[in-house]
């Protein structure tokens, strides 16, 4: 089944064709794409909102659902977001397409640069280290930044 979708990124023609012979479920949920309800109606997504917006690398088809939940948001935040809990979206569970995305970004500096603090039981500042993708800091009683360690997984 054919589904038409608006092109307005500029996206080539050949590109578009690849993504959509790639991409026949949500490449976050899996949901197979349908006509109604509307949340499963497909939609172009960019895995960074930023751009490139007409690159292969950085595009992919995600149901309404899914694009609709993440909003501008990053890609690593939206996967610990309430929504991704719940539908058990992660990055392992998400397509391939999303997961060469996620190795091709991992460890390259971006806007989300930030200073992690990670406190000991008392609420001491015990290690400071600077984290290359988007974070979470952890409540003063653990010992480790749970999204480094979230993020060895990849």
């Amino acid at each position: 089944m054919t589904f038409e979708m608006a092109n307005s990124y500029g996206i080539s023609e050949r590109d578009e064709q690849r993504i959509r012979a790639r991409d026949k479920r949500c490449v976050y949920c899996g949901a197979k794409f349908r006509k109604s309800p509307r949340r499963y109606w497909p939609t172009i997504e960019h895995f960074n909102n930023d751009g490139p917006f007409d690159e292969y690398f950085n595009i992919g088809l995600c149901c309404w659902g899914c694009n609709s939940s993440k909003r501008r948001q990053s890609l690593s935040a939206w996967l610990d977001s309430d929504y991704c809990r719940r539908k058990k979206i992660t990055c392992r569970s998400v397509a391939n397409a999303v997961r060469q995305y996620l190795h091709r970004i991992k460890g390259r500096p971006n806007k989300d640069a930030a200073m992690i603090r990670v406190y000991d039981e008392a609420g001491n500042v015990i290690q400071t280290h600077e984290h290359r993708r988007d974070f979470k800091e952890v409540g003063r009683s653990k010992k480790r930044c749970e999204y480094c360690v979230k993020s060895a997984i990849l």
